[in-house]
Formats: C-alpha cells, sequence, structure tokens
C-alpha cells in the first residue's frame, strides 16, 4: 500500500503539479479557516457508530491542550501558570505515550491479571499467516488506488498533510465497504490497514505542489 500510494502520486505530481500549483497559491484566509475545519471534522471519520459525541469531546481536548504555551503569533504566554516548562507547550509524543499507559493502567486495574493474560494467550493463538492472499490482493487493490488519488490532491491543499489524508480515506473506505467488511473496521479490517497507509503516502508527494 505504501508502495502504491507513493508510485501513483509520484505520477501525478509529474503530470498535474503545474496546474495544481496555481490552485494551491490561491488560498486565502478563509480557505485556511476551511481547511482548519475539514481537518477537525475528520476525526469524526474514525468515531464508531454512536461515537461521534466522544470523538468530539477528545478533538475539544485537544485544542485545549494545544493553546498552552507561547503563542506563535504576538508572543504571549498562555495557561504556562508561571511554569517555564509549559512554554513550549504538552509535547505530542509525552501525550500519547500517557495516553497508552494509562489504559494499560487502568486495564490493569479493572480485570484481573490472570484474565487479561488468557484473553491475549487466545487472541495470539488465533492470529494466521500473515502472508497476503490473493483474494485480499484483490479487495484492497481498489482501495488503495482510490486512497492514493484522496491523499495526494489532501496533500496538495497547503497546510493540509498526510494526518488528513489518513482520516479521510479511512472515512471514506469505512463508508464504502459492504456491510459485512464495514463491521470489520475497527477490529483489523484489511481495508482500514490499506487506505490511511496509501493516502499518507500520497498526501506526502501531494504536498510538493505548493512546496515547489
Amino acid at each position: 500500500s505504501s508502495f502504491t500510494g507513493g508510485t501513483l502520486s509520484a505520477i501525478m505530481l509529474l503530470v498535474a503539479a503545474p496546474a495544481l500549483a496555481n490552485v494551491s497559491l490561491s488560498f486565502q484566509s478563509s480557505d485556511y479557516f476551511a481547511l482548519m475545519l475539514l481537518g477537525l471534522s475528520a476525526v469524526a471519520a474514525f468515531a464508531g457508530k454512536g461515537q461521534v459525541i466522544k470523538a468530539w469531546m477528545m478533538t475539544i481536548l485537544g485544542l485545549m491542550l494545544s493553546t498552552v504555551g507561547i503563542d506563535r503569533f504576538v508572543g504571549v504566554e498562555r495557561f504556562t501558570f508561571g511554569l517555564t516548562d509549559l512554554m513550549a507547550g504538552f509535547s505530542f509524543l509525552l501525550l500519547a505515550m500517557a495516553t497508552f499507559a494509562l489504559g494499560e493502567t487502568l486495564m490493569g486495574i479493572l480485570k484481573p491479571s490472570n484474565d487479561t493474560r488468557d484473553e491475549e494467550q487466545d487472541k495470539l493463538s488465533n492470529i494466521g499467516s500473515m502472508k497476503v492472499t490473493k483474494e485480499e490482493i484483490k479487495e484492497v487493490a481498489p482501495v488503495s488506488i482510490r486512497s492514493s488519488i484522496l491523499g495526494f490532491f489532501t496533500g496538495v491543499l497547503p497546510g493540509a498533510g498526510a494526518t488528513i489524508a489518513a482520516f479521510l480515506s479511512y472515512g471514506l473506505e469505512r463508508n464504502l465497504a459492504p456491510k459485512e467488511k464495514k463491521e470489520e473496521f475497527g477490529k483489523g479490517s484489511i481495508r482500514g490497514l490499506v487506505a490511511p497507509e496509501s493516502a499518507n503516502n500520497a498526501a506526502s508527494s501531494g504536498s510538493f505542489v505548493p512546496l515547489l
């Protein structure tokens, strides 16, 4: 999927870069604001059925945490409480590690260790072959192509980047998937793995359009 996304986006970059560059350079303040709303609303793509409110709550929490630190435009400290460690804001890597650690801690508290260990062993025993079959290749080939095209044009938008492309491609494939395949999303669906991977690689090439 990464190879497909990178190859297709490189071809589209060679063919369509001059024409798309004019579109990228014509962006105004209102366009950037709309693009920001697009990125925030794309969070709903990962929200499962009945989980949209939780997704928006986490989005708002992320926006609140991003306000901590020195303002990049006026240089004013925001919510630092006089602490020099907060002047640079919260580290994304630190927050990600803390989130995973908190989840594991709560899991260890809420579930006995023996039950958790037995469940992990059962899951490991159900893992099959890691080889990709011909049926899986036929299934994900159109997914990879669609996501590569979507990722490339998302990368062309100034400031969009690979993250928004991954969100959008995941949501697109979940909506296009058949009913029986749609239930697999969030549980290891191969479509859900291929789509973001192809899109974020394609977006990296698409981002060269406004850069060049």
